[in-house]
């Protein structure tokens, strides 16, 4: 009887247990097609990717060098290359656009997009989207990966 509840019990736990093993996998195989395509794009542009950070739907990179950033990101499932050179960037900050809700005394703000925006020696502004509630339900790292590469680029155009 001990044998038949041992081999139950295991086999639920397998059961259980394996939408998280397949869904894991395929999100490491998709993180990795995803920066071969940006080494890819990055080699097209004449450079090599250094260090890299992937989360979410985006990753953004720089070159070897420091002079580059390189950024895809899957909006609307289609995937938006960018690559800016760091000697035309005047400033690197972060915008977050913000949405009310709720009534009354009772209400809360939320992130609905995240951007990385560069202000460019030429007075433009380019724009990375990290985070858009239409294309994901909450934040999952967004916020951290954000804050660290705006104050990796900005220490690296001001060098």
């Amino acid at each position: 009887m001990e044998i038949g509840t041992t081999i139950t019990s295991i086999t639920l736990v397998l059961i259980c247990a394996m939408p998280f093993v397949l869904s894991s996998h395929g999100r490491r195989k998709r993180e990795k097609q995803t920066l071969n395509n940006l080494k890819q794009f990055a080699y097209e542009h004449g450079h090599a990717i250094g260090n890299y950070d992937n989360c979410g739907n985006f990753i953004i990179a720089i070159n070897f060098d420091f002079t580059m950033v390189f950024f895809q990101n899957l909006v609307n499932g289609t995937s938006e290359y960018h690559a800016i050179p760091l000697r035309d960037v005047k400033s690197c900050l972060v915008h977050k656009n913000y949405k009310t809700i709720g009534h009354g005394k009772h209400h809360q703000q939320r992130i609905d997009q995240l951007y990385l925006y560069f202000e460019m020696k030429t007075n433009e502004t380019q724009k990375l989207l990290f985070f858009d509630i239409n294309e994901n339900v909450q934040l999952s790292g967004e916020l951290l990966v954000i804050e660290k590469w705006r104050t990796r680029i900005n220490e690296y155009i001001t060098k």
